[in-house]
């Protein structure tokens, strides 16, 4: 009987765990990266660019260390699928979230650019731009009050694996910016480099 779970350490702030965990995880062909951290600042804070700089090593660095590692365990198993928790705060700035939302856009342009990089190796690339999701996250931030539970996003990364879209807008939220974001996205993400 083959073992169908590996508990390992990995640590997203080490990259040195990261490969190592796509050593052992050498048969996947589906990586979520839900890395994330929040700091409350505006764009006036005097301690505005220390949050964006925790914030971009804990929103960004690792997603681009988790591509770097697995790109090429998915290529080496058919293209597989990336999926990257993005959020509204990635194309909408809500203060006290700059530094939040900055670092998040930071992210949602690494997942354009997994996108086009990945085409030629079939990996399927997923972005999921979601509104305040039910996490310890936006509890923490103070917007998990009332907020729809984390199945949602399962249910829309689900439904993108079989209809093959980029974005994923899980939440009422997100699906009311989508009726206007949307059109758009789809438009820029059309244009020829």
């Amino acid at each position: 009987m083959v073992a169908r779970i590996s508990p390992m350490k990995f640590d997203l702030s080490r990259e040195e765990t990261i490969q190592s965990a796509a050593k052992v995880a050498g048969d996947v062909n589906l990586v979520v990266s839900n890395t994330g951290v929040v700091k409350l600042s505006t764009p006036l804070d005097d301690d505005v660019v220390g949050s964006f700089k925790y914030q971009m090593e804990g929103n960004v660095y690792p997603l681009i260390n988790l591509a770097k590692a697995f790109g090429p365990v998915l290529k080496s198993n058919g293209g597989g699928v990336f999926v990257q928790m993005n959020s509204l705060a990635s194309i909408k700035n809500f203060l006290p979230f700059t530094g939040y939302s900055g670092s998040k856009a930071a992210a949602y342009a690494v997942t354009q650019g997994l996108r086009e990089a990945w085409v030629e190796q079939g990996t399927q690339v997923i972005s999921v731009i979601a509104g305040p999701i039910k996490t310890d996250m936006a509890d923490s931030a103070g917007m998990g009050e009332g907020a729809p539970p984390a199945s949602i996003v399962f249910d829309g990364i689900m439904k993108a694996l079989t209809t093959g879209d980029f974005f994923v807008y899980p939440d009422e939220m997100a699906q009311e910016v989508a009726k206007i974001y949307a059109p758009f996205a789809k438009s820029v993400l059309e244009i020829e480099s």
